[in-house]
């Protein structure tokens, strides 16, 4: 008796063993010994048949692609619509919540000189996260802020809101961990008189305090910040001024951005 595998390698090399042609769709049994001669024969149809397939092949995969891009189209519009309706929903609540008279109320905000006499009282009076406005003019005096956090700002009309001290101290002394101090709209300059030998300028932030300057006029001051321990952030600050720009010692904080004068 012949073996499985004894019949199989026979009928693998065997001329007289009858088979299929191999292109699909061709469909035609044949002899092995004549398979080249089908093969020659019907070139143009394997050929035909072969663009076929691969159309056919072309034609399921961009079908297959197209339904994913409409199932990510989709998927992007109910995304869409339930964002909008969350957005929808949080503005409701917020307006509900200020017409009914719940959640947290405005921060305060303080004018100097009109609910303060000076700077300095009105930062000693703000409580955290609220504002000093100062009017046009200038204000002479050094400010002195510890672990404060509030946003000091100058009006934008009436013309220029001017910060100067003259004497052994930067005219803004901001100090302590939880200090984080916003300066805006304000020039701020060091006019001199220093007895101590020692170079004092606009700012000096030490301590941990964090300070961001923005679009304010530092040009007049000769050491415009010191940051010793603490965090410096200066954008649209105009600082055309002879001497150093920055001076920070241990962990100095973000690099200085130039940028073109503000209008103040």
């Amino acid at each position: 008796m012949v073996s499985a595998a004894a019949l199989a390698e026979h009928r693998a090399v065997c001329a007289r063993e009858e088979v299929e042609c191999g292109y699909d769709g061709c469909g035609v049994r044949m002899l092995r010994e004549g398979v080249e001669a089908h093969d020659n024969e019907q070139w143009r149809q394997h050929l035909a048949l072969t663009s076929r397939a691969l159309q056919n092949e072309r034609t399921a995969r961009e079908a297959s692609e197209k339904a994913i891009e409409q199932k990510m189209a989709t998927q992007r519009q109910e995304l869409t619509a339930s964002f909008r309706a969350e957005m929808a929903a949080a503005f409701q609540a917020q307006q509900q919540g200020v017409g009914g008279g719940a959640g947290p109320a405005p921060a305060r905000v303080l004018h100097v000189p009109r609910d303060h006499a000076t700077l300095q009282a009105a930062v000693n009076a703000a409580q955290a996260g609220e504002r000093v406005v100062l009017a046009a003019g200038v204000y002479n005096g050094r400010v002195i802020i510890h672990n404060k956090q509030v946003e000091i700002v100058g009006v934008a009309q009436g013309g220029r809101v001017v910060l100067e001290y003259e004497g052994n101290s930067s005219v803004m002394y901001v100090t302590g961990a939880a200090a984080t101090v916003t300066l805006s709209n304000l020039t701020i300059r060091h006019r001199g008189g220093v007895t101590n030998g020692l170079n004092y300028g606009a700012i000096l932030a030490c301590g941990g305090s964090t300070v961001q300057v923005e679009g304010c006029d530092l040009s007049t001051a000769r050491l415009v910040v010191e940051c010793v321990f603490s965090i410096f952030r200066c954008v649209n600050t105009f600082q055309d001024f002879l001497g150093e720009t920055v001076v920070c010692k241990y962990f100095p904080g973000l690099p200085w951005r130039n940028s073109p004068r503000p209008r103040i």
